[in-house]
């Protein structure tokens, strides 16, 4: 069987900002796995400064991945307002 390589390609403290960035990225066509480690996952508690989330994608996908990425950064894909 031919395992994927996963690369991070960013890291969360929130999980809401983690699920936001695999919605973009999936919806760019991007493979993406949220992985989470810390005292919230591991006992069940919420708290920002417990918790690590990563983002992974395959690293055939890691380029485009990061310009997708950037460009949000970058606000490109924010609505004008038009009124």
């Amino acid at each position: 069987m031919n395992e994927k390589k996963w690369k991070k390609i960013r890291e969360e403290i929130d999980i809401i900002q983690a699920e936001l960035t695999k919605g973009l990225l999936e919806a760019h066509g991007i493979q993406v796995f949220i992985s989470r480690e810390g005292y919230e996952t591991a006992i069940g508690i919420t708290g920002h400064s417990l918790t690590h989330i990563e983002i992974l994608v395959p690293s055939d996908q890691i380029e485009d991945a990061k310009t997708i990425l950037a460009d949000y950064d970058a606000g490109k894909f924010q609505l004008d307002d038009e009124e």
